[in-house]
């Protein structure tokens, strides 16, 4: 039989093998990049009280169980009073300071989660950072909550990160906030080889707003096509298998010739195509 390469195969064979033996998951926490949905959600107050009460610094939290980021594994981080979470303690005299960025921030070589960057202000009464866990193992649900304003004591914010156990995805929670609490949304990884920016100084989301980060749970699939016979004259008819293999699913698709022969992705019909006659 002869090959051809279905026209969306993108040389993702690997991860679409693994998929195909219903190994996406695994795959997926190896997460390379952040892909954001927006839905609704109220905070879980945390219920500890981190002692972050400053303007420009960072606290120590030590993580009640493991999470990936970018395909790394952490179990502690640096909590800002900034508004973001840093993962590596080598940058924390880098972005320790007033000033607000885009995302990516190349002064930084950690990766880091910015949930509200900004010129954060805890040092008030009634102000800080608090942590929580909910859920039971291993379904825990760690939250990182800022009740915060912005310097020297205006107005007031509240927004939160939760992490869960044993998956790559994360949540930005958002509350009220006032007095145009302009902030920088978004992650990156080490090195900010690669980042998801959600906004750039803008005001905070509005209250209920749920910022959800995950890896991508599709890719273009890996097509190929093989016909029966290999060569033919134009006009005449032949039989081609499409096979289709992605992380979700590997499918095989008969067609009486060429232009009837589509491989199947996400509810698509693209058509399979070659650039010689005869197929080789």
């Amino acid at each position: 039989m002869a090959s051809l390469l279905c026209r969306r195969g993108v040389g993702l064979a690997a991860a679409a093998l693994l998929g195909a033996a219903g190994l996406a998951s695994s795959a997926s926490a190896q997460c390379g990049n952040y892909l954001v949905t927006q839905t609704t959600g109220t905070i879980v107050p945390g219920t500890t009280d981190i002692g972050n009460h400053c303007d420009d610094c960072g606290t120590p939290v030590t993580l009640p169980f493991s999470i990936s980021f970018y395909g790394t594994s952490y179990s502690s981080v640096t909590v800002s009073s900034n508004g973001y979470i840093n993962f590596n303690p080598a940058d924390n005299a880098a972005i320790y300071n007033e000033n607000t960025y885009c995302v990516p921030y190349a002064t930084l070589t950690g990766a880091v989660m910015f949930p509200g960057w900004t010129d954060g202000y805890t040092t008030n009464a009634g102000f800080g950072i608090f942590t929580g866990t909910t859920g039971v193992a291993p379904n825990r649900t760690f939250n990182i909550e800022w009740r915060t304003q912005y310097y020297p004591g205006n107005g007031s914010a509240g927004f939160e990160v939760a992490l869960h156990e044993g998956q790559p995805g994360f949540d930005f929670i958002y509350g009220t906030a006032t007095n145009g609490y302009n902030s920088s949304i978004g992650c990156q990884s080490p090195g900010n080889t690669a980042s998801t920016a959600v906004q750039c100084t803008q005001p905070l989301p509005a209250a209920g707003t749920v910022l959800h980060f995950d890896c991508p749970t599709t890719f273009p699939p890996s097509c190929n096509l093989s016909t029966n016979p290999g060569s033919a004259n134009q006009g005449s008819s032949f039989t081609a298998l499409a096979t289709v293999l992605s992380r979700r699913r590997a499918s095989q698709h008969r067609a009486g010739g060429l232009a009837e022969c589509h491989q199947m992705w996400a509810g698509e019909r693209s058509p399979c195509t070659t650039t010689a006659w005869p197929p080789t």
